[in-house]
């Protein structure tokens, strides 16, 4: 059986994109077209990953993946973000709209990686995404 992914992004041309990605990749991928989309797609398809895009209408990604974890749900969650960027020695650092979400959700700059396993620099990099899509473990019963 394969493993599954939701993408949420409120951009039809990448959410199709990383389906397509995704679906390359062996996986079964559903779309969502925000969080609150998102969530209900977790519930009901109980995927093995989740690909987020950090500003979204409804429900941003931060905001989705804070419930996500929550709710119990403990697999990977990938945000693709233009808010947060990595310097040259490979640290992460966090932008101004970053900053004002985590304040929002009374989230730490030190506890945003208790919500999101990785986030992935945009413009997105099909490598990176490959890499994050074959860092998905499979669930037990696949």
């Amino acid at each position: 059986m394969p493993k599954k992914v939701v993408i949420v992004d409120d951009e039809p041309e990448i959410a199709d994109m990383l389906r397509e990605v995704a679906e390359s990749e062996g996986f079964e991928a559903y779309t969502a077209a925000n969080g609150q989309e998102g969530l209900a797609a977790v519930e009901r398809y109980d995927p093995d990953g989740v690909f987020t895009d950090f500003n979204m209408p409804v429900l941003d990604g931060l905001g989705m993946a804070k419930k996500l974890r929550e709710l119990g749900y403990r697999k990977p969650v990938f945000m693709a973000t233009s808010d947060v960027q990595k310097d040259s020695r490979g640290n992460w650092y966090l932008s101004g709209g970053m900053r004002d979400k985590l304040k929002q959700y009374e989230i730490s700059e030190v506890e945003i990686f208790n919500y999101i396993s990785r986030c992935l620099s945009k413009p997105l990099d099909l490598q990176e995404i490959r890499a994050a899509l074959a860092s998905i473990p499979a669930t037990p019963e696949q």
